[in-house]
């Protein structure tokens, strides 16, 4: 179970998100999609679309370009 400490920023969440919070401690993956489309208007709430878009953002420039460049190090050009 979550302690009161993790709990913190709950109120005004919605019987189906509080359920799905309280379900086991915070840290344990979300087991089905269903589980994290009932999360997502509690995520949004929390962290807001743009702070999620831009930090998605970020990700792809700091990580998963930087992976794709390193994976693919041989470009030839046909022209």
């Amino acid at each position: 179970m979550a302690s009161a400490r993790d709990l913190q920023g709950v109120e005004g969440l919605d019987g189906d998100t509080k359920a799905c919070l309280l379900d086991g401690p915070l840290e344990a993956p979300i087991a089905t999609v269903k589980e994290k489309w009932r999360l997502l208007p509690a995520f949004l709430k929390v962290r807001g679309l743009v702070k999620q878009h831009l930090d998605s953002f970020n990700h792809l420039i700091e990580t998963e370009i930087q992976q794709i460049v390193a994976a693919n190090q041989l470009v030839k050009c046909d022209a």
